[in-house]
């Protein structure tokens, strides 16, 4: 199946150079998750044992999960996908996963994944608040759409009511190693901008938190289920987008998956961001007053 890989190759190609020429910067994840979207469908469609799977009658789906199931698919992030079989797994699972995840495993990206049924996916969300939030995040790839449908209803019907309260309480925990391990990130010289205090995970953890109290299922719900304004909702989502540009540029500077914005970096990307020295202040000092008022 070169098709599917080739398309891919040419396609993500050209929007890492649109990219790092200033163009889309704030659309890349978004974008980034689109192409991997398309890969995965093109290949779906063109594999033999999915086929032969249909024609038995044997439904899946393939899900994305984690920030490639937010669709925050920055350039060296991992990319988790679940395959979901509605009772048994059969046997010919591990060549479907075969057929559309070797291919890129040989290109060298970081890949996660896991072959479950639905059921399954339950009890581990239950047990694993790692589990249950990266299914929360979930977004549907192909397949069978009636199926990821029947495993989120699930989730939010018979899994988050009975576990909130403990999701919260866990998120609280996560927050105090978090600073012991990262610190606060809206002060520090070097700060991370995943997982330091006033970073990605902060906007993660509203997310989480609002799906698990409120019923969201998609960001843009803040503003109709937790009382958040649409200014306010527009501001977040600005400063999350420019994280995430932050990120995708140290992740394209650095030439991996980089969550530390050391010293090194940090006056290339004010230029990336498009900032220019000024009389009485630097690039990389507008960058820096940005990026920390940003978090």
């Amino acid at each position: 199946m070169k098709y599917p890989l080739n398309k891919l190759l040419t396609s993500r190609e050209r929007l890492i150079e649109q990219f790092a020429s200033g163009q889309g910067a704030q659309s890349f994840s978004q974008e980034h998750a689109a192409l991997m979207d398309q890969y995965f469908r093109d290949t779906l469609q063109e594999s033999q044992v999915g086929t032969k799977l249909q024609q038995r009658h044997i439904p899946f789906s393939l899900i994305a999960l984690g920030g490639y199931g937010r669709r925050e698919l920055c350039l060296h992030s991992d990319i988790d996908v679940l395959l979901v079989f509605k009772k048994t797994i059969p046997a010919q699972a591990k060549e479907l996963v075969e057929e559309f995840l070797f291919p890129l495993w040989d290109l060298g990206l970081e890949l996660g994944h896991a072959t479950r049924s639905p059921n399954e996916c339950l009890i581990l969300a239950k047990d694993n608040f790692e589990v249950l939030t990266a299914l929360m995040d979930a977004h549907f790839i192909g397949g069978d759409y009636t199926l990821f449908l029947d495993l989120v209803g699930k989730l939010h019907t018979k899994v988050l009511p009975k576990k909130a309260r403990f999701l919260n309480m866990w998120l609280v925990e996560q927050n105090k190693l978090r600073l012991e391990e990262f610190g606060d990130s809206t002060y520090l010289l070097e700060p991370n901008l995943k997982e330091g205090i006033g970073g990605l995970r902060d906007y993660h953890h509203m997310l989480w938190l609002a799906s698990a109290f409120v019923g969201l299922r998609e960001p843009r719900d803040l503003v109709f289920l937790a009382n958040l304004s649409n200014k306010e909702y527009q501001e977040l989502q600005q400063q999350v987008a420019f994280l995430l540009e932050v990120r995708n540029h140290l992740h394209h500077i650095s030439g991996r998956r980089n969550d530390r914005l050391i010293f090194e970096y940090q006056e290339k990307i004010a230029g990336r961001v498009g900032l220019q020295d000024q009389k009485q202040l630097r690039a990389v000092e507008q960058f820096n007053s940005k990026l920390h008022t940003t978090m």
